[in-house]
């Protein structure tokens, strides 16, 4: 019988899935009456308790499975070409993901693939969500929220409240007209959960979620697979979140697919992250108005009027 420290040792040498045909499916968009979840903060291993300035509830931060034999493969950094390939993947072998969009790349790299509300875009959210994968909320343009400087810049300065619930908003906002969606959990970058974020975070209704095992694909395959098996000697039964990208070629085609028949084999039901942690995906949301032209957050300059 596997355990996940083998598996872990055997996630960077994978074999390549052939291409997969796409035909998309829209979902209807959810309207208030038709969706109608629960959400607490009291479920789970990190209990909700009160900031220092007693101003909200905090939310948990959740790490770790409470559904037994289940683990969580969750994906961050698209939408991206590969989000196909590895919500078919999932699919294929009756597994379900969870995928964290933002938008930033497009003003990184000078184009704007990455764009969130580009058709490409639209249509690649909706599709997995279409194929029962969750959809969770990262940020907009992907900063650490404990500084006001996205991750490759030089530079960082205080974060100001104000400026980390434009982040969640804009981000929140494009899921909810996207997809019809209200995400009841947040992914903060690079794990960072001061007393400020979650405070923020609870009065959004959402919980945090963080990951108990790094796949190292956002360092470009830097953890070889050497130093993947000497993961076995310090296993933790924790590990049950998985942080990966779909932004990544390895990922898609090679690590997903390799990882997925492992764990399958092994006995493991790959879920989303409220399935292993027994809790609602989404809010009850209102019926969202499709984005237009005149939405501030969909067009960030005039080229992309264009």
């Amino acid at each position: 019988m596997f355990t996940l420290a083998v598996l872990l040792a055997t996630l960077a040498s994978a074999y390549a899935l052939s291409a997969f045909t796409h035909s998309f499916s829209i979902p209807k968009i959810i309207g208030k009456n038709e969706w109608n979840p629960s959400f607490s903060f009291t479920h789970g291993d990190l209990h909700a308790e009160s900031d220092s300035a007693g101003r909200n509830s905090l939310p948990p931060i959740y790490a770790q499975c409470t559904t037994p034999d289940t683990v969580a493969l969750a994906f961050g950094g698209g939408p991206y070409d590969f989000m196909y390939n590895i919500s078919d993947t999932l699919t294929a072998n009756g597994a379900k993901g969870t995928f964290h969009p933002l938008d930033f790349l497009g003003s990184r790299r000078g184009h704007n693939y990455q764009f969130i509300y580009s058709d490409e875009n639209i249509k690649r959210l909706r599709y997995v969500v279409a194929q029962g994968h969750q959809i969770a909320s990262h940020t907009w343009s992907h900063p650490h929220l404990e500084d006001a400087s996205p991750y490759w810049t030089l530079f960082t300065t205080s974060l100001k409240d104000d400026q980390v619930r434009e982040e969640l908003s804009k981000i929140h906002e494009a899921i909810l007209r996207i997809t019809g969606l209200k995400s009841s959990f947040l992914r903060p970058l690079f794990g960072s959960s001061p007393q400020s974020v979650r405070s923020i975070a609870a009065s959004r209704g959402q919980a945090l979620v963080i990951w108990s095992y790094d796949s190292g694909d956002s360092q470009l395959n830097a953890r070889s697979s050497s130093s993947v098996r000497e993961q076995r000697s310090g296993y933790d039964s924790s590990w049950h979140f998985f942080l990966n990208h779909d932004a990544y070629d390895t990922m898609a085609h090679e690590l997903v697919p390799y990882a997925v028949t492992k764990l399958k084999a092994a006995g493991y039901k790959m879920v989303t992250l409220v399935e292993c942690l027994g809790l609602d995906a989404y809010q009850a949301v209102p019926i969202p108005v499709p984005p237009s032209k005149k939405d501030p957050y969909k067009f960030r300059n005039e080229r992309d009027l264009q």
